[in-house]
């Protein structure tokens, strides 16, 4: 497969390889062919700039390569975000809290094992289900880096649990960082010029 083709995303399945351990061009390059996607070096090499520059890569020289790696300031993938978000809101029923966003923004059922993700222990108020596209979801979020035992048991939100309306708006702040693009809270509306 050439990544030219449509339905080949490069850039995940570089973030896929470099999840798993640090690689220079050579080895990535290679994890790519062992996958089925053929890409020339020097267009590896430029993409691989790009995510630097991005600051999506570290670069790291080691005489005669580079080794690339996931940078720090990605790192935190939406599990963790989730999970700070909810203890945030409350600390007892942060595992609650969780569940009812990823169910919301993934509209689906949610493994006990993501809720372990956000770093949060099984919450105490869930209905259990079991969707007929299991199987699917398994190997879906298997192949997005989070590996999903086949035992884990799919939950919902309770009925009477009722997530907070700024939730999704507290998400994308922590996941983006929009602290830096907004007023600083203790400077008044009013400005003078």
């Amino acid at each position: 497969m050439s990544v030219l083709e449509p339905g080949i995303n490069l850039k995940a399945s570089i973030l896929q390889i470099l999840a798993a351990k640090d690689c220079t061009i050579s080895g990535i390059h290679n994890a790519l062919r062992e996958q089925g996607i053929e890409v020339h070096r020097l267009i590896l090499t430029g993409y691989l700039r790009a995510l630097k520059d991005l600051e999506i890569l570290d670069e790291q020289e080691v005489k005669p390569s580079k080794l690339y790696s996931l940078s720090k300031k990605t790192t935190s993938d939406i599990y963790s975000i989730v999970g700070k978000v909810a203890s945030s809101i409350d600390e007892d029923k942060a595992p609650e809290i969780a569940l009812g966003i990823l169910s919301t923004m993934f509209n689906r059922p949610i493994f006990l094992r993501e809720i372990e993700r956000c770093g949060l222990i099984s919450p105490r108020r869930y209905q259990k289900v079991v969707p007929p596209d299991r199987i699917k979801y398994i190997e879906k979020l298997g192949a997005a880096g989070v590996p999903v035992p086949p035992n884990s048991i799919m939950i919902e939100p309770d009925s009477t649990f009722k997530i907070p309306d700024d939730i999704m708006m507290r998400i994308l702040f922590e996941a983006f960082n929009l602290r830096r693009y907004s007023r600083e809270s203790n400077k008044s509306p009013q400005q003078t010029l």
